[in-house]
């Protein structure tokens, strides 16, 4: 199965190197000139790599973020982090740091999990359309076609997002959500 991610953030990241884990063919596509550069400045360059108290409450849309915390708690989150070589602590109010403090270095762990796994980055990469066809999707980068059986949107990107909802709209009438939605909602109307 050939997956699309767009957005090299933590979600797209952690999509990617999941699927990646599990001998999917990936592709993340980025349009800064690195993959994690937002990541690499978050937390003051310690990168916040999540919170320990984390609830649905906390969320617009908890009904959908409950049904991905009941899929996935923290101490899983924990364990997949620390698979990538990412060990945390978390602080008096929850956030969670890597050990290193250093968010480059978690950028790193991600990095080095995309390659060790055969998955495929491309940078500088701008998504100017995205279409279904034949049950595929058919993506441009940069002006080159390419087809995917998946595309996750895991950044906002109004011309793609509109297109994926206009495109799940029949098959889901109930996901319609807002640009200040997270990637949480987009992984889940592509069905990935």
């Amino acid at each position: 199965m050939k997956i699309l991610v767009i957005g090299g953030g933590m979600s797209g990241l952690t999509y990617a190197v999941v699927c990646a884990k599990n001998g999917l063919d990936v592709t993340v596509a980025e349009r800064n000139n690195r993959v994690g550069k937002k990541i690499a400045m978050s937390g003051n360059g310690k990168c916040n790599v999540g919170n320990a108290n984390v609830n649905a409450g906390c969320f617009n849309k908890s009904n959908i973020v409950k049904n991905v915390l009941d899929e996935i708690s923290v101490s899983e989150y924990v364990k997949f982090l620390e698979s990538l070589g990412v060990y945390t602590y978390a602080d008096g109010e929850g956030r969670m740091y890597p050990l290193s403090d250093s968010a480059s270095n978690v950028v790193d762990c991600f990095r080095y999990q995309l390659f060790k796994h055969g998955a495929t980055v491309l940078c500088d990469a701008e998504v100017t359309s995205c279409k279904r066809v034949n049950g595929t999707y058919e993506v441009k980068i940069n002006g080159v076609k390419y087809v995917f059986d998946k595309v996750v949107l895991a950044s906002f990107h109004k011309e793609i997002y509109h297109e994926l909802l206009r495109i799940h709209k029949e098959d889901h009438p109930e996901l319609l959500f807002s640009p200040q939605d997270s990637g949480v909602a987009a992984l889940l109307i592509t069905g990935a």
